[in-house]
């Protein structure tokens, strides 16, 4: 019962960064720019908001964590199958390094690892992209370097809203790489042994009295 209790505050928790990120801090800022008349601005925060609750209502649409569990859910294997479907769309992605970086990883780091090599290459770039997942101090490290066009605006956001929920790190560079830190959750404590209890009540042997 108290996983079950833990797995919905989890849950709680990850909607409600994610409502606040989505929502409040870019609704504030387009007060803000519509306030101060810089209309141009104000038009691409809309899209940037609208792209991020986009982003959270397909999170809500396919349920919460424990329904999630039911479908399955991508492996490593899956993120060369999806860098070989892109390279058929007509856009190079190749991926890079080794499989076992991103095999046995947890469901959840997996399907964020997963959401963001198919949203970053999509941006737009025509060049060719590459991919590299690396396992490294309790940590999956992903790199995608080639997605210029991911670094600003709606791709932007979406990638920033995924990290956030995951407890990540996303780092946007200029040149067109995006950097990301996806810590992977510590193994549960083993249960402590249960005490000792008292040990079986031991007969003792009276001698008979001499009166009987």
């Amino acid at each position: 019962m108290w996983q079950a209790r833990t797995a919905a505050r989890a849950e709680r928790y990850r909607l409600a960064v994610r409502l606040r990120d989505a929502v409040l801090h870019r609704t504030s800022a387009l007060v803000e720019l519509a306030h101060r008349g810089r209309l141009e601005e104000v038009s691409a925060e809309a899209r940037t908001a609208l792209a991020a609750v986009r982003e959270l209502l397909h999170g809500l649409e396919h349920g919460p964590e424990s329904e999630r569990r039911l479908a399955p859910q991508p492996t490593g294997a899956d993120l060369v199958a999806l860098c070989r479907t892109q390279g058929a769309s007509g856009r190079e992605v190749t991926l890079r390094g080794t499989l076992e970086s991103a095999a046995g990883l947890p469901a959840s780091v997996t399907l964020t690892a997963y959401r963001m090599v198919e949203a970053a290459p999509c941006a737009g770039d025509r060049g060719p992209a590459r991919v590299r997942p690396r396992r490294r101090r309790g940590a999956l490290h992903l790199t995608v370097t080639g997605v210029r066009l991911a670094v600003p605006g709606p791709v932007a956001e979406r990638l920033r809203v995924q990290a956030t929920a995951a407890d990540g790190r996303l780092t946007l560079e200029p040149a067109g790489t995006v950097r990301v830190l996806l810590p992977l959750p510590l193994p549960l404590p083993l249960p402590l042994p249960l005490p000792a209890g008292p040990g079986p009540a031991h007969a003792r042997e009276v001698s008979p009295s001499p009166h009987v």
